[in-house]
């Protein structure tokens, strides 16, 4: 039997229209939040009701000092963070993704015996729309 699944590797994120070079790892979390309204009229179960959406985008790269994608979030998270246009790709031809407004929430630098890594999480400002 033949998969029609995407490979994970064909995933990628944008960050203000510049691919984050030598991205690893990348996620796109999007979320409702529920609102209980459960009363006594209806015992033993619960009565919810959307609430407000949220997403966020986050992922892990090897830190690359020439990138621009990179320097443009470090500056931001260094500075007054704005948001800016992301793009969460699906596959390789660059046709299918998520878009959104997003702002830098954490950029995180590590080291040790392997390459020099970066991790960060850029969060939703608004609504997300997947696009193709």
């Amino acid at each position: 039997m033949t998969t029609s699944a995407i490979r994970g590797v064909f995933a990628s994120i944008k960050y203000n229209s510049n691919e984050i070079a030598e991205c690893k790892d990348a996620k796109i979390s999007i979320s409702n939040k529920l609102i209980d309204v459960s009363n006594f009229d209806v015992p033993g179960w619960e009565e919810l009701i959307a609430g407000r959406g949220n997403w966020n985008m986050s992922g892990k790269a090897n830190f690359i000092n020439a990138s621009t994608a990179q320097a443009a979030i470090e500056t931001a998270i260094l500075g007054t963070p704005t948001a800016v246009s992301v793009h969460f790709l699906l596959n390789s031809a660059g046709d299918d993704w998520y878009t959104g407004t997003a702002l830098i929430e954490s950029w995180n630098v590590s080291g040790s015996e392997g390459a020099m890594e970066v991790d960060f999480t850029l969060r939703g400002s608004g609504a997300i729309a997947r696009e193709s």
